[in-house]
């Protein structure tokens, strides 16, 4: 069992993604103790693109081809609204999901967010993908007022170590 103030948890951000999948998921999951880092496609910050007229710059940690899934404990998908594309078919993007499935680590989802493995092909079998019959859970936000339930289980998931449910 890992202490959340002990865990780090990945948060995957493209330009599409909202300042509220991104900026307050952050936020809020840093008030757990826990460490937080933003991956992005080139390492570098984005801006969001959903704040018309107020975006706001965020800064990134690393990008997703030197995102280790072993050194986290957590994956968050931050929502890629309309854009899945922009992501899914980064292969380090896809691997990492796979990953943090194959090992059963908390995946939480934000808006469109949960559009990532489906168009990735992560549940579409064969070498590359998981086996038919798998079955995942991944913790779901839809919108801002959700953000302190979607914690909550992320905090939750992380503390009781689903990877002994196998």
């Amino acid at each position: 069992m890992t202490h959340i103030r002990d865990a780090r948890i990945l948060i995957l951000a493209t330009e599409a993604s909202g300042r509220w999948e991104v900026s307050v998921s952050r936020e809020e999951l840093r008030r757990t103790g826990a460490r937080v880092d933003i991956a992005t496609v080139d390492g570098r910050g984005i801006e969001d693109g959903l704040e018309i007229g107020r975006p706001e710059r965020i800064g990134a940690d690393l990008k997703f081809a030197d995102a280790r899934p072993d050194d986290y404990e957590a994956l968050v998908l931050s929502g890629f609204h309309l854009s899945p594309e922009v992501i899914s078919p980064k292969w380090p993007a896809r691997g990492l999901v796979i990953r943090f499935l194959e090992t059963r680590r908390t995946i939480g989802a934000m808006c469109h967010g949960p559009w990532l493995p489906i168009e990735a092909d992560v549940f579409a079998g064969g070498p590359d993908g998981l086996p038919p019959g798998w079955q995942a859970e991944i913790v779901t936000s839809r919108a801002p007022a959700d953000v302190d339930d979607f914690v909550a289980r992320i905090v939750e998931g992380v503390e009781h170590d689903r990877r002994s449910w196998r």
